[in-house]
């Protein structure tokens, strides 16, 4: 009787040692198909990111060539483009030049001869403009994958070889701060010059790495502005001392193009400062026509002005849409 009690005893201890390893091979093999669930929807994630990074290079690709097509009929077949060290020029004031000056750069003697080889120097095409661009971040470090661009006209041949000069409000344009700015010619900054140039900037560069690209501009027909802040209709505006007409024919008259995105800098002190307390006031390009290039020449045309709703107002705008809807 005791020896049948030990048989079952060491049965029953046996199958629960069975049902133990069993219980645990069915926990692994659960959590291992948990696994391989989880590492299939990771790698169908995966290649779901790898094919909509292939399908965005595509499609990338496929607007560079467009664009590049696009400038090159624009330019009538003519392709030429280089990258040079920009440095701050003041050549233009130099030479007394103030109409048309703030977008007027300096490249050097090289640069002449690759145009007349190219076939872009010739008289019968007029003016020669460029677009002169800049990743944004090259100077500060940022890593960002922004390019910053706006277009020129030139001033002369006669830079440093390996160097383009450009304007203070070129620079600007570009994301570059002019203040204490090395490696140019000409006058020292006055301490208001300085101001104005770090209130209108995010970064700082002596000399900066740019891509400037030859282009033909058509004469601009019309442009469309929006100021960045509400003091532009809230003051300027509705100011009854000031022209402003006048004052944004003469803001015109100072550059050679206008690009979409660029910064047109209105101020009465341009009009003789016959209405004191005012100050400058930014009014970005959102758009120009004709449209074919993204930016238009300002030579030889008249140019219809459109101003709408500055940016703070829209933004106003949006949050009260925003507000209402939640």
């Amino acid at each position: 009787r005791g020896r049948e009690m030990f048989l079952q005893g060491a049965a029953d201890k046996l199958k629960r040692e069975q049902d133990k390893r069993k219980a645990d091979l069915q926990r692994r093999q659960a959590a291992e198909r948990r696994a391989a669930a989880v590492a299939e929807a990771h790698r169908r994630e995966r290649d779901d990111v790898e094919k909509q990074e292939r399908h965005e290079t595509r499609m990338r690709e496929a607007e560079e060539r467009a664009a590049r097509e696009r400038i090159l009929a624009n330019n009538e077949g003519i392709s030429w483009e280089t990258r040079l060290s920009g440095v701050r020029s003041d050549a233009a004031v130099a030479k007394g030049i103030r109409n048309r000056a703030d977008d007027k750069v300096v490249l050097p003697p090289s640069a002449w001869r690759a145009l007349q080889n190219a076939g872009a120097a010739s008289s019968d095409r007029g003016h020669m403009f460029f677009e002169v661009s800049r990743r944004a971040g090259e100077a500060s470090g940022t890593g960002a994958d922004t390019t910053r661009r706006t277009h020129v006209a030139v001033l002369g041949f006669d830079v440093v070889e390996g160097t383009v000069g450009l304007p203070p409000a070129v620079l600007r344009q570009l994301g570059v701060s002019t203040a204490d700015t090395t490696g140019r010619a000409g006058s020292r900054l006055a301490e208001g010059e300085k101001k104005e140039a770090r209130d209108f900037e995010d970064d700082y560069a002596s000399v900066v790495d740019v891509l400037v690209s030859y282009r033909r501009l058509p004469r601009g027909t019309y442009c469309k502005l929006q100021p960045k802040s509400t003091d532009f209709q809230g003051e300027l505006a509705s100011e009854a001392g000031v022209d402003l007409r006048a004052l944004l024919e003469t803001a015109m008259t100072r550059r050679c193009t206008l690009s979409v995105g660029d910064e047109v800098v209105v101020s009465a002190e341009s009009l003789g400062g016959s209405v004191p307390g005012l100050k400058s006031y930014a009014l970005r390009c959102v758009e120009v026509q004709p449209d074919d290039a993204g930016a238009v020449s300002l030579m030889e045309t008249d140019v219809e002005v459109d101003i709408v709703p500055s940016e703070d107002y829209e933004a106003a705008m949006r949050r009260m849409a925003e507000a209402e809807a939640a």
